[in-house]
């Protein structure tokens, strides 16, 4: 079922974790994503789009297992080569880190039942009875990674820069969320860090659109030096619209086009 969602982006955590709540009792996991976000599996250098697989994952996962669940990679999307224009439809080009090591970071699941309390802005820490109260900067540091989550195989294909017209009318949404301002220290923020940065630099929305666009491309530019600082592999995928997502993706299945994604 869908329930439509009206409230702020500040709010939306909380919605989120009522719905997933109230489904608790009956669900396996409680699978939180945003629209931007698909799940998908690695597979050497492929992404795959298998339901069936993925599937497979979920049930392989331990049953008994208390912890909440992480995606074992990040994949970030951002525009590269000829697609580098600012006013490019959608990104094209999609690189995807696997860390040494997993980052805290990383989004979360969980599974069904009585444990689960709620998620956070973004999906990255979540709460549940089994984390004994502990504080979310306990959960947010790598060395106590395997106190509060188990690794798994699946992965979020997230494309997370979107056209610069998009980020920009949502950068000062989140902006707004957060409570910034052009005093706010960005260097102590701990939550949407990234906007704070970026919102000052626009000058709260006066500076110029050639600022924002040169700020749009260095957003792009910091993702993709983080990816080069964990090490990990990156994938390409066909450059284009990536609007026909199931087909960019169907092309890259090792196993080849059995199965049909819906769109």
């Amino acid at each position: 079922s869908v329930v439509p969602f009206s409230g702020g982006f500040g709010e939306k955590a909380e919605a989120l974790s009522a719905a997933m709540r109230a489904a608790a009792n009956t669900a396996d996991f409680l699978v939180p994503v945003d629209v931007d976000e698909f799940l998908v599996l690695e597979r050497g250098d492929a992404i795959a789009a298998d339901p069936a697989a993925i599937l497979d994952e979920f049930r392989n996962l331990p049953p008994a297992e208390p912890r909440k669940f992480k995606f074992s990679m990040r994949v970030a999307a951002c525009p590269g080569g000829d697609d580098a224009s600012p006013d490019a439809a959608r990104p094209a080009v999609v690189r995807s880190f696997s860390p040494p090591t997993q980052k805290a970071m990383a989004k979360t699941f969980f599974r069904g039942g009585y444990g689960f309390l709620s998620t956070d802005q973004g999906n990255h820490f979540g709460l549940t009875r089994y984390d004994n109260a502990s504080s979310q900067d306990a959960m947010r540091s790598n060395g106590h990674f395997d106190r509060f989550y188990f690794r798994t195989r699946l992965t979020l294909l997230h494309f997370s820069m979107p056209d610069f017209q998009t980020w920009h009318k949502k950068l000062f949404q989140r902006a707004k969320a957060y409570g910034f301002s052009m005093k706010s220290q960005c260097e102590g923020v701990r939550r949407g860090q990234r906007y704070c940065w970026s919102f000052q630099k626009l000058r709260g929305g006066d500076a110029p659109l050639d600022v924002a666009r040169t700020e749009y491309a260095d957003v792009c530019g910091a993702i993709a030096a983080q990816q080069r600082e964990t090490g990990g592999r990156r994938q390409g995928l066909q450059r284009g619209d990536l609007g026909g997502l199931a087909d960019v993706l169907l092309a890259h299945d090792p196993v080849g086009p059995r199965r049909r994604v819906a769109r």
